[in-house]
């Protein structure tokens, strides 16, 4: 997990570290707020992506491949997707 405020002093480490996630997962955002809103772009085509957030921009979600949206609060959707990725 790379953590990083509204500077984003980590950028470049954890763009590294998304580039190889086979899962990718968002919670919180609705991917509008830059640099973090990026790191999307750097995980694989191939992975599979989720994003747990009340109010999801649907129509740029559906140009991210393999992204799963769960439009919910991060209290309820996070135990979703949890619950999901466990079947």
């Amino acid at each position: 997990i790379v953590w990083f405020g509204e500077m984003a002093p980590m950028m470049e480490t954890a763009s590294e570290e998304v580039s190889t996630a086979d899962i990718f997962i968002i919670v919180g955002t609705s991917l509008l707020i830059y640099p973090a809103a990026s790191l999307v772009n750097y995980a694989p085509r191939s992975s599979q992506k989720y994003i747990v957030d009340i109010n999801p921009d649907q129509q740029h979600m559906n140009r991210i491949p393999n992204m799963h949206v769960i439009a919910n609060k991060a209290s309820i959707g996070v135990s979703q997707l949890v619950a999901q990725l466990m079947n």
